[in-house]
């Protein structure tokens, strides 16, 4: 049976432990110079419809590093720029490769590709949730904390859909989620529902701004519209 990881949430605490001890182990290995060819053989379609520096270039690294094979997909170069449909695309690639990863506009889309294909699709960014990179923050948490139950998590910046993960991927590893947005940003409505469904136990705030007295373990800063506005006005 195939496994999607299009949310956070498709994701349980355990998997999330034991993706990141993982993926320590192959950090050292790769300092080491070992070989973790675990993917020989294998390849995996990268579908590109908004730009990206470190996703492209960490996943193409991943996948050589594995002994495996990724193909550039930018959607202006395949049919599914052409008209094609998302669900044939899903069946074609399904034909050629052993899995998908998707940096996309709309969340739908990565939903219909792991909908209509038989291999594995990883959402690597859609306007909803960006479960790659709270994984990536996670890990730095795990490095330097090595736990997350009685953490706090804070989050300074939009509610944008890294912090849509950060809020789902919180509550299920046990921490304590603090959001710090200015008026006009908050997370939408749907992830905090969304929160309260999973049935992961979250003490989380909203505010202006962070209490200066809060206990905090790990503040993420979003590279957000609203950041970036700040940044330019104060320039």
């Amino acid at each position: 049976m195939k496994k999607d990881v299009l949310s956070i949430t498709d994701l349980s605490k355990e998997e999330i432990y034991e993706l990141l001890e993982s993926a320590m182990d192959l950090k050292e290995k790769r300092k080491a110079g070992e070989p973790t060819e675990y993917l020989k053989n294998k390849s995996l379609g990268m579908i590109f419809e908004k730009a990206s520096t470190r996703t492209r270039v960490s996943f193409e690294v991943a996948m050589t590093d594995f002994g495996g094979h990724s193909l550039y997909l930018n959607s202006r170069d395949i049919q599914i720029g052409r008209g094609e449909t998302i669900e044939d695309t899903a069946r074609t690639l399904s034909g050629y490769l052993h899995g998908i990863m998707a940096r996309v506009m709309s969340h739908e889309t990565v939903e219909k590709l792991a909908k209509y294909s038989t291999i594995p699709v990883i959402n690597a960014l859609s306007d909803r949730e960006h479960p790659c990179q709270i994984l990536g923050d996670f890990m730095t948490i795990m490095e330097y904390k090595d736990k997350f139950e009685g953490l706090k998590f804070a989050w300074v910046g939009d509610g944008n859909n890294v912090c849509n993960s950060a809020l789902l991927g919180s509550a299920i590893m046990g921490m304590e989620f603090a959001i710090a947005c200015p008026k006009g940003y908050e997370p939408k409505p749907n992830s905090l529902k969304r929160q309260k469904l999973s049935g992961a136990s979250l003490q989380s705030r909203m505010t202006r701004k962070l209490p200066q007295k809060m206990q905090i373990s790990f503040i993420r800063m979003s590279g957000s519209p609203w950041v970036m506005k700040q940044n330019r006005r104060n320039a």
